[in-house]
Order: C-alpha cells, then structure tokens, then sequence
C-alpha cells in the first residue's frame, strides 16, 4: 500500500480514538445525567434552561425575570446565548443535548491539537495523537465540566494558532484567508462566554502571531513586523465587529453591575503561592485536585518532551512563540506579581482568580509535547528503532496525565434530583419567594441533599419560578443596592455570586415583591447576625402565616399586600439611587416614590391597577377605567437601560428608575393599557455591526490572494506515520 494510504487510515484511526475516548469517559452524559459539579447546575444549565424555553416560545432572551427581581440573560456572557453550538440545546433542552456539547468540544479540542502538531510534522501520527489526548484529557478540561464557558472558550485556541500558521504566510497590511479564520474563530470563542479566557488568549495571540512572523520573515524584518501588526490589530477589531451582538449588550451590563476592580490583596489571595507554584505544572499529590491547585498540570512526562520540542531548529521556530507564551501565563498567575501586572495591564483587575491565566498552559503545553514527541520520532527514525516501542514510550510519557483523572471530581446526577417539593412550588406558583438558609453553609451547593427541595437560587429558572434571591457573579448595581440595604440589620451576602441571607421583616423585601417565605426564619445562628443587631422572631412570626409545614423547608405566606405593580400619590426628587431607596423605605413606597430626577408632583388615588407578565420581558399593565390625570405606575422589577413602555393607544411613554432600583412609568391622562418591554438598543446596534463583520469577513475572504510568503517546511519522517 502507497506511504500517503497508510498515513490517512492512521490518521483516521487516530480521529476515530480522540472521538471514542470522550465518549466513554463522560458516558453518563449521554444517558440523562447532569454533571453534578459547581456552577453548571446550580447557574448555568437552569440559566440555558430558561433561555431555550423563552426561545421556544417565541420570544427574544434579553431579561430574565426568575431570579434576582429581574436580569439580563442574553447580556450575560456566561450564558452563551448566541454561541452557535449551543443552538442544538434550543431546539431540545435538556440533560442529554447538554451533554452532546459538552463533548461536541471534547472532540474539538482534541481534533484541534492534533492537526496543529500534524501541521508541522508531516505523516507524524503518533505525536499528534499524543498532543491530542495529553489536552483532552488535561485536568484543566476535564475539571472544566463544573464551568463549561471554559471548556467551550478553551477548546478554540489550537484552531486560531493552526489559523495563524495560514496568516504568517501572508503578505500585506490587510487580513486576508488566514486573518479572517482567526478573527471568526476568537468571535465565537467571545460568544462562548468567558471573558477572562478571552482576555488572556488575545495576548497569547499577539505574542504567537508576532513571534512566527519574525520567525518565517523572508523580506525587510521590520516592514514584516509592521504587517504583522497591522494585520493582528485589523483582525482583532474584525473579529470585535463580528461579535459585537454580544459584546455591546455586555459591556452595557458590565457598566450597570456592581462586578468592578477586584482588590489587590484578593488578587494575590488568587493568585499561585507557596507549594501550589510547583504542584500547579507537575500535579497535586493529595486529595481532589480543585480550581485552586493544579488543575492546568499537564504531568511531568509531557514536561520533558515539551523541552524536547526546542532541539531541532525547525520545531524550535514554534516551540519558541508558544513556550514565550506559557512563561508569561505562568507568572501572570503568581499571586506575588499581581500589583505588578494590575500596574501594567489593563483590565486585569477585572477578573478574579488570576491562577486561571494558566490555561495558557494548559493549552500551548500539550502541543509543545507533541512537537517535542515529533522530534523524538525523527531520531526514532533514524536510529531504525521498534514503532511499537515507540508507541510504549508515549504511552509511559503521558502516564501523568492520566494519573490525575481520578483524583477530578466526576460525580454526575439526574435532573429529578433538583426537582422542587411539589406542596411548596404549587402553593407558590408565579409568586415571588425568597428561602432563607439560616446557617448558611453555601446554599448554593448542589451537593447537599436538600438543594433542589428548597428552591435555591437559579433552580427557579429551570422550574419556571420567580426568587428574589440568585447565583450569579454578574448583579445590576441598583439590584445589589437593595440587597445590602436588605441585609443591613442582620444577615450576610456573597457579593460575588449574589447569594444573601436577609432579615424576613425588611421592608426591601415589600418592594421586591416577596410574597412567600421559604426556610425557618427561628434558626439564625449567632455567627451569621451582624454584631450589634437582633432579628426580632416575634415580629416575622406576625407577619407571616404558614401554609406548608415542613420540619427544615416550612413555607410562610406574607400577610400584608405586595403587589407586582401599583400608583403612587406622590412623586419627590432624590439626588441619588442611594438616597432615593433611603428615603421609599422610612416612607410609605406604596404611597411617595422617589426619582432621581428634578420632578414632583401629587395625584389623586387612581383606578385599581392590575398587572400580569405576558411572557419573560414584557408586563402588562391594566387600569380599571381610564386614567383622569398623569399617574406615576410602578413595576417591581430590576430597572436597566433598555425598558420602554408603550399605551394602548400606541403614544411611547417615559420609563424611569423609581425608589433607586425598581422600573417606573409615567402613565398620561386617558391611557388604561400599558405594555412595559425590555430590549437593550446596545443589542440593536450590535446586531447591525455584526452583520456588517460578517459581510467585511466575505470580502476580505474573497479578495484575491497574492503569492504567500515562501516558508520552508519541517522534514517529514518517513517512519511516524
């Protein structure tokens, strides 16, 4: 049989095994479980759930009414609304298309590394298998289950390096095939959702794209220099441009939240220290590996022949860019260097966890391992040595990769798990709820047996509930507002996830429109109320009724009124957000709204107002006969740039911010319809930019090529195969 035969079946059985092993590794992903791991059941897939439910009928995902009063969904990049994969769970979600993504990116990532070591060495097989399964199964993304923006950001980084290969080749200022690819590729690896991936693999670009350009430089070394630049800079605003649906609607979310700069100490808290610094790229020794530890170790194995990879000149040429690249993601995630890199970079202070800049590393590492695998394959060659005993010593190599899988979690779970108590959620119905976890010991955590009974946090999107609470990192700043003002007598809050224990008998909780109680409000304990403050036990006990007994989960029932909209007689100015919700809470709300703008007027009492949610970012609005004079309406839910309200008569009317965080309406005279909707212009004008990016890519595809850049190709072994 023909040599070039015998390369393509290797290569297709090398194909067929990066698909086989995935599957029956994560094999109880195709049958119904659920990864019962951190943030994807108890944030992501019920965020997923309530967006391909909204989109199954029909309507656009911009706002998520189930939790935290009210948030932007499709803004949030965690979510992955308009990531093209993700489509397949739209049209059936559930467990098991879950998992048909999830290993949708397993395969390729590991086609990915594959074809890159298989770019430069020419019919080597073997190396670029192993390249492929050391990144397959690395901890980082095997642990990655438990946040799949990670894995889905993560996986693309071997296809734009492969792209960047294609782009050094060519000449000029402007992106051409090769730009285009890259810039496509990071789009849908913004749209994937994890800004902070994306933040490090734009560095890890430039430096590559700039290090092979020098590298493979045949004419004037700075006007290809120069090009490289022009051409890197020009693919990334492409690649912006593409992804600016996303992006502008997110960058609006990111102004309005209260995620900011992180402070330095955290930062270093963050960051690698002490024995982590080593356990980080050789492998933990002890227990569970966790996100703290090493999961971007790639073992020590695939150290050595990463090493290996800088002895011949022609793999050195790769290998040089892409250690270069693994150097700096390893001191970017020392805790010690933070202030100097928040000095230096912008943005960094940004993301949390700076240890995750190590994902660079487990990226470029398995594929300096194949490069170095390659090398080894060549003098394997020529020393006439046993294939098979090659094939033993990549195997023995790669030992310490596949010793770190058991110590990852891989626990798994079954949707009925997170199903509610039925009693409660039928009593509850389309009320909001708060549950309160008097010792608050991560209420969040899906581990614990009474996770899904009590309703916790984002579970409300999956079951179609509304909470007052959440899981998010991602608040809106007026929304947090009101919860540490909730919180300010007794209770605490993780701010980064939005989580918070509050006093049932805060006034706040009126204005959120908290109509039930979830949790037995007599078991706070000493330590998790605010020195100085008491909760008083009578007082709730009285304003509340049970209506489910239950020993742990009781469900209470608010006596007093809470409406999801009302009028108010009064309108007075506040100077703040702060100050208005300062002023509504010592106040009747139901009576004096507080504005932040320079307006005050009084109404006589105005018709009996109802008000239901025709579906997930609309409410409508309903007098009972015509209004007599100008009447301010007010909607218990978040307010955000991007609510407009039209009257039954089609006349636009004014929204604004009322009490500091809820939405208001200035209903005129004679109006009795009013339809309150929620659609950012940021994502108007983001859709109009994108589609302009994918035209200017069509063009810039299409445009006539000029002769590439002459680029002497590694030798190929004749015996790799």
């Amino acid at each position: 049989m023909r040599p070039h035969r015998l390369r393509r079946r290797a290569d297709a059985a090398a194909l067929v095994l990066l698909v086989l092993l995935p599957v029956l590794w994560w094999n109880p992903l195709l049958r119904g479980f659920l990864p019962d791991f951190m943030d994807t059941v108890t944030q992501l897939y019920p965020m997923r759930v309530a967006a391909a439910g909204q989109i199954r009928s029909g309507v656009l995902p911009v706002w998520l009414p189930n939790i935290f009063s009210g948030t932007p969904l499709l803004a949030n990049p965690q979510i992955s609304v308009l990531y093209p994969p993700q489509f397949l769970f739209y049209i059936a979600p559930g467990p098991l298309t879950n998992g048909l993504v999830c290993l949708f990116h397993y395969i390729l990532g590991g086609f990915g590394a594959f074809f890159f070591v298989r770019y430069f060495g020419r019919g080597a097989t073997l190396p670029a298998l192993f390249a492929a399964l050391t990144f397959q199964f690395s901890a980082m993304l095997v642990s990655r289950i438990a946040l799949t923006p990670h894995l889905y950001t993560t996986v693309w980084v071997p296809w734009m390096l492969l792209a960047v290969e294609v782009a050094v080749r060519e000449r000029g200022f402007l992106p051409r095939r090769g730009g285009v690819a890259v810039a496509c590729l990071l789009a849908l690896q913004i749209l994937a959702g994890a800004p902070q991936i994306t933040y490090y693999t734009a560095g890890a670009l430039a430096l590559y794209w700039l290090g092979r350009g020098i590298a493979e430089s045949r004419s004037s070394l700075p006007r290809r220099i120069g090009e490289v630049l022009v051409q890197g800079a020009l693919t990334a605003a492409l690649a912006f441009l593409i992804a600016a649906v996303q992006l502008l609607p997110t960058l609006e979310f990111l102004g309005e939240s209260e995620r900011s700069a992180i402070a330095l100490d955290r930062l270093r808290e963050q960051g690698l220290g002490g024995g982590f610094t080593w356990r980080a790229l050789v492998g933990f020794t002890g227990a569970t590996i966790e996100d703290t530890d090493s999961i971007n170790a790639i073992g020590p194995g695939a150290i050595l022949l990463a090493l290996a990879a800088l002895l011949r000149p022609r793999a050195r040429r790769v290998a040089i860019p892409l250690w270069i690249v693994s150097v700096l993601a390893y001191l970017l995630s020392l805790g010690a260097l933070a202030g100097v890199w928040a000095r230096l970079l912008p943005m960094y202070e940004s993301f949390h966890a700076p240890r995750r800049a190590l994902v660079l590393w487990s990226i470029c590492g398995p594929l300096l391992a194949g490069l170095g695998a390659y090398n080894l394959a060549v003098v394997w060659r020529a020393r006439k040595a046993s294939r098979p005993l090659f094939a033993v010593l990549l195997l023995v190599l790669t030992a310490g990769t596949w010793w770190m899988l058991p110590r990852l979690e891989r626990v798994f779970c079954t949707p009925e798990r997170f199903a509610p108590d039925p009693a409660v959620a039928d009593v509850i119905g389309e009320s909001r709820f708060l549950v309160i976890d008097p010792t608050f010991r991560y209420s969040y955590d899906s581990r614990r047996d009474d996770y899904g009974r009590s309703l916790m946090a984002d579970l409300a999107c999956w079951h179609g509930t509304y909470d007052v609470n959440g899981y998010d990192p991602l608040v809106v700043r007026r929304y947090a507002m009101a919860r540490d003002l909730a919180c300010l007598r007794s209770g605490k809050f993780y701010p980064s996830h939005g989580v918070f224990l509050t006093d049932p008998a805060s006034p706040v909780l009126a204005l959120l429109n908290a109509r039930y109680l979830v949790g037995r409000f007599d078991l706070f304990e000493p330590g998790f109320v605010i020195p100085g403050t008491s909760i008083d036990q009578e007082a709730i006990a009285a304003s509340v009724e049970l209506v489910v007994d239950d020993e742990r989960w009781p469900l209470f029932r608010y006596l007093d009124e809470r409406p999801l909209a009302w009028t108010v007689r009064r309108v007075a100015p506040a100077p703040s957000p702060e100050r208005a919700l300062q002023a509504a809470i010592v106040n009747d709300p139901f009576e004096v709204a507080f504005i932040e703008e320079d307006l005050e007027f009084s109404a006589p009492p105005a018709p009996p107002l109802g008000a239901t949610r025709p579906d997930a970012r609309r409410f409508h609005l309903e007098f009972d006969e015509p209004l007599e004079r100008e009447t301010l309406a007010v909607v218990s839910t978040t307010w955000m740039p991007g609510w407009s309200a039209r009257s039954d008569t089609g006349e636009r009317l004014v929204t604004l911010p009322v009490d500091g965080f809820l939405t208001g309406v200035l209903v005129p005279a004679g109006a009795r319809d009013v339809t309150l909707s929620y659609l950012p212009a940021s994502l108007l004008r983001g859709g109009a930019l994108s589609l302009a990016g994918l035209l200017l890519a069509g063009v810039l595809w299409g445009r006539r090529q000029r002769k590439p850049l002459e680029v002497v190709e590694p030798a190929t072994p004749h015996s790799s195969r």
